[in-house]
């Protein structure tokens, strides 16, 4: 089977058991929308709940990557034992480029639905925006602590990012040598990472890439994606339908939290919209 190794790119996916009806909306999108592609899949449980999610996964979604090269991990194969599923899946992120041979891998959350034809080759980052420093206030303490961590290596101003959000692009080597350059090792770095109650894999990494790397701030615009983050009444089925119809935007979804909000009748009308069919 051929797949994306042309492109040096690898999609990676962390999923868990109360992300379950997303993920499976993805897996469809997945089959229906994208190129042959390689693929991993990490479990992101341990325990009795890893065997409840891997057996909930081979009965509802292996079918859907029969086009795919597939790979499924678990924490355990990054000597994860952490009990915080949220830390767990963001060190899982920032470490996988231990197990992939690609220079590049692109991550999607469950939250994220492919809506249009796409190759891994157009997955960019959002172009960076201003920092409004309220929007921090979840990571307040690591963002200072990322930001002591970083001056020796002139940080910039942090006044732009990158919305900490999927899909999201990551280079294997910047991750290697951020890890190398700041923590020597990855035990060390797992250490000083697990130790925030709210740490931004996404945060750190586009922080480190500004200070060593001073990359210039994209002029032109990826937004690729769309996520619907509140139910405030942003999600009609008239502002769906524009933004199905927008040939720029190939990934949409809606965060977990506003996704429970919806009644069935919404659910499946966001999801048949997708023109997606089940194997």
């Amino acid at each position: 089977m051929q797949t994306s190794k042309m492109l040096d790119r690898e999609l990676l996916v962390v999923t868990c058991l109360r992300d379950r009806e997303q993920f499976l909306v993805q897996a469809k999108s997945i089959h229906r929308y994208l190129n042959p592609s390689d693929i991993t899949i990490v479990l992101n449980e341990i325990g009795d709940q890893q065997l409840n999610l891997k057996t909930w996964f081979y009965h509802n979604c292996i079918q859907y990557y029969i086009n795919h090269n597939l790979n499924i991990m678990f924490p355990e194969d990054f000597n994860l034992s952490i009990g915080d599923g949220y830390i767990r899946q963001q060190l899982i992120k920032l470490l996988f480029f231990q197990h992939t041979e690609k220079k590049e891998y692109c991550i999607l959350d469950s939250k994220n639905w492919l809506s249009k034809n796409i190759n891994l080759s157009e997955f960019r980052n959002k172009s960076r925006i201003e920092l409004d420093p309220r929007s921090m206030d979840l990571f307040q303490d690591f963002f200072i602590d990322v930001k002591i961590l970083l001056k020796k290596n002139s940080v910039a101003s942090g006044d732009k990012i990158t919305p900490i959000e999927t899909p999201y692009v990551i280079d294997s080597m910047n991750c290697k040598q951020l890890i190398k350059d700041n923590f020597k090792t990855i035990g060390n770095f797992i250490k000083w990472f697990s130790s925030f109650p709210r740490p931004s894999e996404f945060l750190l990494y586009d922080l480190y890439l500004q200070s060593v790397c001073h990359q210039e701030l994209l002029s032109e615009n990826h937004n690729i994606s769309k996520i619907f983050w509140t139910v405030d009444g942003t999600i009609t089925e008239k502002k769906w339908n524009s933004f199905l119809k927008d040939e720029s935007i190939k990934i949409i979804g809606i965060h977990k939290t506003p996704w429970k909000k919806l009644t069935e009748n919404q659910k499946t009308f966001c999801v048949k919209s997708l023109d997606l069919f089940e194997i």
